[in-house]
């Protein structure tokens, strides 16, 4: 396809951190060996980005990640880069704008639907389309940034949902057309160093861990519907059985409590068996914990989809998760990790002990998972769905 035909999309990451930049990078790079021109838009502030871009381009355009303003001057920041978003929007004339989730819905709201109905196409992956669904939060603050999420999914002419019920959520609890929804997976993480992570003994030696210990890996932001607390108390019905075994937690605390975590650790007597590590892991450190872990413990109460489980995957390693929201679909019951009902402390804590017991079977289920991950995860499938996607809402738009 010559140049001058190729799809130019603008891949618009406003949180320039977490999960969402190697996600939105891999798509990037997928895209543009499917043919497209794509061009990554996120923060001037984001401090992780590749130093070469492959295959596609970069852009730091947005405000508002300077963590080392208030959350106000940083709100007033990300606003004001909006101006400058549309303008770079309009003036390379982009096919297609794809918005990786929202910075601050109401900031975001009035950009959509000052927007809507003209070029480029606008469409919104949402991850987590209900975000008071999943803080379970009732407080007239949230309410309202539920009320600007709908508009947003409203105004857009696409959006992408990464689970089966996230989808359903976007057209039962949103009115949103059944038409204007994809259901397009969540790929791999092999973009965070899987294959120049170091050997396991190198890793726990780097995160001070023994090297006989059975480690369980709770990683990413510490959020309550995650289940933190029901892992903890599920880790001392392991401790008693497995000695060997060792709890390390490790993500940014976002909404939880790290001192009644540790309070907690202390008084199931877990201190020697546990370790609290509430800060943002950087992408350099991110391998450590990965191949470190023997496997990864996904407690969580409430959740659409989870980038955690597709990094355990992308690393060879399996899961005990919940059988809750995109989990359910995700995880292979016995093949690429476990399911248990959700707050059940005596259900996880069994899961986990009968997988550390098997070390071969930990190793059969860890390949599998790998193998999922390079196959059924693969980001250049997910982008021939999103370039199809794409496909059909600008024919829809011509029309």
């Amino acid at each position: 396809m010559p140049p001058e035909q190729r799809l130019k999309v603008a891949m618009v990451v406003p949180v320039g951190r977490s999960g969402y930049l190697p996600f939105s990078l891999s798509l990037c790079e997928a895209l543009s060996r499917a043919g497209a021109d794509a061009t990554l838009i996120t923060s001037r502030d984001c401090d992780e980005l590749p130093e070469h871009e492959n295959g596609y381009r970069i852009r730091p355009v947005l405000g508002g990640m300077n963590r080392d303003q208030s959350k106000v001057i940083r709100g007033l920041s990300y606003g004001v880069s909006l101006l400058s978003l549309r303008s770079v929007l309009r003036r390379e004339r982009f096919d297609v704008a794809h918005f990786q989730d929202t910075f601050v819905p109401y900031v975001d709201a009035p950009f959509f639907m000052l927007n809507g109905n003209g070029r480029p196409a606008t469409v919104f992956t949402a991850h987590d389309p209900d975000q008071e669904a999943i803080t379970a939060r009732q407080t007239r603050r949230v309410s309202l940034r539920r009320v600007a999420l709908g508009r947003i999914y409203h105004a857009v002419d696409g959006l992408v949902a990464l689970s089966e019920i996230a989808r359903k959520e976007l057209i039962a609890g949103f009115a949103v057309p059944e038409a204007k929804v994809a259901r397009i997976g969540q790929g791999n993480y092999f973009s965070c160093g899987v294959e120049s992570a170091p050997a396991k003994g190198e890793a726990r030696r780097r995160l001070g861990i023994e090297g006989d210990r059975k480690l369980v890996l709770f990683f990413g932001s510490l959020k309550p519907s995650k289940g933190l607390d029901f892992l903890i108390r599920a880790f001392a019905r392991v401790k008693a059985v497995e000695p060997k075994a060792f709890l390390l937690i490790a993500g940014e605390a976002r909404g939880v409590d790290v001192a009644e975590c540790r309070s907690l650790i202390d008084r199931l007597g877990l201190t020697d068996s546990a370790s609290l590590r509430p800060d943002y892991v950087a992408a350099e450190a991110l391998p450590d914990y990965l191949v470190a872990a023997d496997l990864v413990a996904l407690p969580y109460l409430r959740i659409y989809q989870s980038g955690v489980l597709h990094l355990a995957y992308s690393f060879g390693r399996p899961v005990v998760a919940t059988r809750v929201g995109g989990l359910a679909e995700d995880v292979q019951e016995g093949k690429s990790g476990l399911l248990v009902p959700p707050a059940d402390e005596e259900s996880l804590a069994g899961a986990i002990l009968e997988l550390i017991a098997a070390p071969d079977r930990l190793a059969a289920m860890g390949d599998y998972a790998k193998s999922l991950a390079e196959t059924v995860y693969s980001w250049d499938a997910i982008a021939r769905q999103t370039l199809d996607f794409y496909a059909s809402l600008l024919a829809r738009k011509a029309a």
